[in-house]
């Protein structure tokens, strides 16, 4: 009896944190100014150096959700795009506070895009595993939002969502690390190219001179 009582007062108190948990908010980037360079997703500068202007987060089995609260979402017929690629290829879904509606991918990289849920200001974001699959341990992904920006009328584009780019953190160019770009060289000029040049000088010379007299 004892066991589980203490058993409903951890349970209740796991309840009480899940709902007071905070959300950071999505800084975006400037998609103009994404960064190019490859990074590991287990690179310690992996969250500054933001390749593709993407984040890293992790799921653990049955633990608190990572969530994210995008701002400045409000709009009419605004669009959102969302996408992750995981370290490794498994299931993970994604839900957001407005209408509850939950989506899955099963692949390494996934992407959803689609109209700001009740065209609300601010949107909370959570990342979880629910269905086959999930127990498999922690779940290390990158992830990213953009919000769609309105056009010069005010208004926003509905094929939006089809213009988006198919680029992850794993499809960039990975160099290996011991190429050393070729340095320029100038080639020097060979000594048979400036005796023709010579000749040509002197054989003008005398031309000219035949010439006036």
């Amino acid at each position: 009896m004892k066991s589980l009582a203490i058993f409903g007062i951890v349970f209740f108190l796991g309840l009480i944190s899940r709902s007071h948990q905070q959300c950071p908010s999505w800084i975006p980037i400037n998609e103009t100014l994404y960064s190019q360079t490859f990074l590991t997703i287990t690179d310690p500068n992996a969250n500054t150096g933001r390749p593709l202007g993407f984040k890293t987060a992790t799921y653990k089995f049955e633990g608190v959700r990572p969530c994210i609260t995008v701002q400045s979402t409000d709009g009419n017929m605004r669009h959102i795009e969302i996408k992750w690629e995981l370290e490794q290829a498994g299931r993970l879904c994604v839900s957001n506070n407005r209408n509850q509606q939950i989506n899955c991918g099963t692949s390494r990289q996934f992407s959803i895009c689609s109209t700001v849920p009740s065209a609300a200001a601010s949107v909370q974001y959570s990342f979880f595993c629910q269905g086959d699959g999930c127990e498999s341990g922690d779940k290390l992904f990158w992830y990213r939002f953009v919000v769609e920006s309105p056009m010069e009328n005010g208004m926003y584009d509905e094929n939006w969502c089809d213009t988006r780019d198919d680029g992850y953190p794993g499809t960039l160019l990975q160099l290996p690390t011991n190429i050393i770009p070729p340095s320029q060289v100038t080639t020097p000029r060979g000594s048979s190219c400036s005796v023709t040049t010579n000749f040509m000088l002197l054989s003008a010379t005398i031309l000219v001179a035949v010439i006036l007299h």
